[in-house]
């Protein structure tokens, strides 16, 4: 399969269906602390390009064979494929940039899949156990991680992200933004232009 044949992940909400090759879908959630919510699959084996985001996410296998397994995916700085195999199932929730996970140093998970413990039809999430979600499950899940404290969001960041200066010093806010998002500032800023470029392309827009 050529990249142009491939599923596009750039346009959110917009699914890409191929009865033979696969399927991509994904949609946003209205949820303050999640910006997406995904699952794909595939009749044979495949990819699906994933354009560069500054946010992560929890991801979820259902194996040919009937095994489950889960992932935690870094942001990433550059679009990449991820690739599926013939009649495994995926899906997962994309987070919001200024939402961490208590413990986790995102600056290590940065562009990698990290495995995370399952347990049968169970999976451990910043220590606490959680029944593996269906895909409209996954903005449950979230608000259960939320609830108990393992997920957070950064009101600073958030308000930084959104275009609004925070009352308090650049350096503060250049701490926080590394701490909370394993990444600077302008480095989320580079990347937010690439993700639009690259939706405007699988539109066929040229970018500006």
């Amino acid at each position: 399969m050529t990249q142009d044949e491939q599923p596009d992940a750039g346009d959110a909400g917009q699914p890409r269906r191929d009865a033979r090759r696969g399927s991509y879908e994904q949609h946003a959630s209205l949820d303050r602390l999640i910006r997406s919510v995904w699952r794909a699959g595939g009749g044979e084996d495949g990819s699906v390009v994933l354009a560069a985001t500054e946010s992560w996410g929890i991801t979820f296998t259902r194996h040919a064979d009937g095994r489950l397994s889960s992932e935690l995916a870094g942001p990433c700085a550059e679009a990449l494929p991820m690739p599926w195999f013939a009649g495994d199932e995926y899906w997962g929730v994309e987070l919001e940039s200024h939402v961490f996970w208590r413990g986790l140093d995102k600056v290590a998970v940065l562009g990698n899949l990290r495995p995370l413990p399952v347990d049968g039809q169970h999976v451990e999430l910043g220590g606490v156990r959680y029944p593996i979600p269906a895909f409209d499950e996954l903005e449950q899940l979230v608000a259960s991680m939320a609830a108990q404290g393992v997920l957070v969001g950064d009101p600073l960041v958030a308000q930084a992200l959104a275009g609004d200066e925070p009352d308090v010093s650049q350096r503060t806010v250049q701490r926080r933004f590394t701490s909370v998002t394993g990444l600077r500032r302008k480095r989320i800023e580079q990347i937010e232009r690439a993700r639009r470029a690259h939706e405007l392309l699988q539109q066929g827009w040229a970018p500006v």
